[in-house]
């Protein structure tokens, strides 16, 4: 626990401590030596004048570094300018010219009276703050520039750079004395101490030469050793009226004024704090609730509020101190294991030097390599577990500390100097928790402890420059990631496949198998490689396919993984295809739409082919002049384009007019039916290459029974062929009609 109680500035435990608007706290001799003034302005205090000419190379390695901070948080005693009014942060935002945001700006009431009569904007508005965080932290010294007009009341005139986030903390002429003294920190660095019997250090000694506290100035609240006492703080001049006590004694002389001060309210200084205002996050007495800012806020007594946050606390550190002690666990169990890996290699060392002894004169250059192999794989084993130990080892003791830390903070009896921390603390602790995962207690990066090496000796007298180890063990199963494994329509259906394996070490590659999507076809390899995600395409629509994979390396084949069955895209969506298709068509409507410029008939296609499963598409007729007959059907790839369709042998279709119909293939046309069509009409078409079939609908009513049978088998587009005098517009990847049935349009 001893980091959590030891200052980031001097590297010793915490004297007096303050809290910073970013929750860090420092010393209170620590905070005068880091604090710096605005342009020439004189310094807040004679002591703080001492501290900065003994202390300029401390202050100077301190400056603040460029880079950003994450949003400001509110101080414990700070209220937020967003809860005042417009007019308050209007002015506030031309006062922080180091933030972007209004949120930059923290109010401090410790030392100041929120309200200023002289400069009050209405009768609820509050006074400057006294400190506020910057989100920022220049490089430059931070000072206002010319071009801010500055305001004639007293404002921020001294900074301080916090150690451990380089955050800016700006305070106004009283410097360090307005920031709120940390009492909860400084009661546990007390116990903690008793406990120890460790002794006070000096604070004014340099780092590493600290020597023991012999006084402590009560009006300074400093610990001197004799030595720097002498020459920081002498009797004489202004400093001659302190007081100087044993260093013993100023622990109880420090909280004593501690608890003076915070028992009463900083804006009414005859009462005493007994609420906690939960919009404004500060103290507050009686007369803050009825007539200051506090009234209409949320209230609650300041002890009943103190008990929750403290429960609050209690639960988020039961479950991580449960996660430690699992991590203990798991340290234990990692700390064992380089004595087993070293059981093992102990063990094929022996088998090995036995054998390659028996051949001493062929083989003593080859026993040495082998030897110094498997000492490699032993350290690679051995650095492996060690590095877990420490990365575990480290995470265990930030872990530790804190908790110990904030049990003891739970021992902390003045609400007020708890409330100052708590919720910083389980913010803290809630952060960790999350921080470990059950991912953190498996052992990483290796898949055995053994070592999968025997000598193969039955043919060394011939195979004596060859000898090496070989592997023994075949890769482990791999499984599929189901939420990974998915079917895309991208014109064609399409299944992308994942899986992963618990340990890869000893894997090759992988082999996929996939059926033919009917679940009676046989596996078929379609992938082998490294990778471990595979896209397949070119599936039939509305089927569902079952895969496996095995992983093999040069031991053999691992079994297969357990079958992930997924189905295909239930319908096919395409578009006509201005690749495939005559010249003189003209397309519209992100090609859904076409018509022709020439009072001849020709053929477009479709964007996608058919070989398999039950595919319906529906066209509507936009324009219908001068009684022409488009015709709607299938074609292949190579077809005629620039006359109707069904004229070849490479084409099938209905041709249809206002009045009647025909079907027609390799220019035979056959079975007229008296029906025909209008603008706005609809014309279907299903395919179903399960039985080689191809039926027409009209206006969603069955056009006759089935025109085409015993189709070849191939690939199929839809095509249709049209000229000037239609305009007609696509709806692809539809469900076939409800009275379809694949069964009663068989043969």
């Amino acid at each position: 626990m001893e980091v959590e109680l030891k200052c980031t500035y001097c590297n010793n435990f915490y004297c007096n401590p303050v809290l910073l608007p970013c929750f860090h706290s420092l010393c209170y001799a620590c905070a005068l030596n880091l604090q710096e003034k605005f342009n020439n302005d004189p310094i807040t205090t004679l002591t703080r004048n001492k501290y900065s000419k003994n202390n300029t190379n401390l202050i100077s390695s301190m400056s603040p570094q460029s880079s950003l901070s994450s949003a400001s948080s509110a101080n414990i005693d700070n209220l937020s300018m967003t809860d005042l009014g417009s007019s308050i942060i209007s002015d506030l935002d031309k006062l922080s010219v180091f933030s972007e945001a209004d949120s930059g700006v923290m109010l401090n009431t410790t030392n100041q009276n929120i309200y200023s009569s002289s400069a009050a904007i209405s009768s609820t508005t509050t006074s400057r703050p006294n400190s506020y965080m910057s989100q920022y932290s220049p490089t430059l010294s931070p000072s206002l520039p010319p071009s801010l007009p500055l305001p004639t009341c007293p404002l921020y005139s001294t900074y301080l750079p916090c150690p451990s986030c380089n955050r800016m903390i700006y305070m106004d002429e009283t410097g360090v004395d307005s920031l709120t003294k940390n009492t909860c920190l400084e009661n546990i660095v007390e116990r903690y101490l008793d406990a120890k019997k460790m002794s006070i250090k000096c604070q004014m000694c340099p780092n590493q030469q600290e020597k023991d506290a012999q006084v402590m100035c009560e009006q300074c609240e400093i610990y001197y050793c004799d030595e720097c006492r002498e020459s920081l703080h002498p009797m004489r001049g202004p400093l001659q009226k302190h007081n100087l006590i044993q260093a013993k004694l100023g622990r109880e002389c420090l909280k004593r004024k501690n608890r003076a001060k915070e028992s009463m309210c900083s804006d009414h200084s005859n009462e005493l704090v007994n609420f906690y205002c939960l919009l404004c996050k500060c103290n507050c007495c009686n007369l803050c609730v009825t007539e200051s800012v506090h009234i209409n806020h949320q209230i609650m007594p300041l002890n009943q509020y103190c008990k929750s946050q403290k429960a609050e606390l209690s639960q988020v550190l039961q479950s991580l101190s449960e996660k430690a002690k699992t991590s203990s666990e798991y340290l234990t169990k990692l700390k064992t294991l380089p004595d087993l890996i070293e059981e093992n290699s102990s063990q094929i060392k022996t088998v090995l030097i036995n054998e390659i002894d028996e051949m001493i004169r062929l083989l003593e250059i080859k026993k040495s390599e082998l030897v110094d192999y498997l000492e490699m794989e032993k350290s690679i084993k051995q650095n492996q577990i060690k590095d877990q130990c420490h990365t575990m080892s480290n995470k265990i003791q930030k872990t530790t500390g804190l908790l110990q830390f904030c049990v003891e903070t739970l021992k902390e009896q003045d609400a007020s100097s708890f409330l100052q921390i708590s919720e910083h603390m389980i913010e803290r602790v809630s952060q960790i928790d999350t921080k470990f995962t059950s991912g953190d207690f498996e052992i990483k990066s290796f898949d055995s402890l053994d070592f999968d090496f025997k000598l193969n000796s039955d043919t060394i007298l011939k195979e004596i420059k060859k000898l090496n180890y070989k592997q023994l063990r075949v890769p482990s199963t791999p499984c599929f990631i189901a939420e990974e494994c998915i079917n895309k329509n991208q014109n064609e259906s399409v299944i992308i496949l994942s899986w992963n394996q618990k340990t890869i070490q000893n894997t090759q590659g992988y082999i996929l198998e996939i059926d033919d999507g009917t679940s009676q076809g046989e596996f078929k390899e379609v992938y082998r490689g490294n990778d471990t995600m595979c896209q397949i395409n070119g599936l039939i629509s509305n089927c569902v396919y079952n895969a496996r994979v095995r992983a093999f390396n040069p031991a053999g084949l691992s079994e297969y993984s357990h079958v992930m069955s997924i189905p295909s895209t239930p319908t096919l969506w395409f578009t006509f295809n201005p690749k495939t298709s005559h010249s003189d068509i003209l397309f519209s409507n992100n090609f859904n739409s076409v018509t022709c410029k020439s009072s001849e008939d020709r053929v477009v296609l479709g964007s996608v082919g058919f070989s398999k499963g039950v595919h319906y598409w529906e066209v509507s007729i936009d324009r219908y002049d001068n009684q022409p007959d488009p015709a709607f059907g299938i074609a292949r790839y190579d077809c005629s384009k620039d006359h109707m369709l069904g004229k070849d042998s490479k084409s099938w279709c209905m041709y249809i007019d206002s009045k009647r119909s025909w079907f027609m293939h390799n220019g035979k046309h056959f079975s007229r039916v008296d029906s025909g069509i209008q603008q706005g009409c609809v014309v279907g078409v299903l395919l179903d290459l399960n039985n080689r079939t191809m039926t027409f609908y009209v206006n969603d009513e069955l056009h006759s029974e089935i025109a085409f049978k015993n189709l070849p088998n191939g690939v199929y587009y839809p095509a249709f062929s049209l000229n000037r005098n239609v305009q007609i517009t696509l709806s692809s990847g539809l469900e076939p009609p409800p009275c379809f049935s694949s069964d009663s349009f068989s043969d």
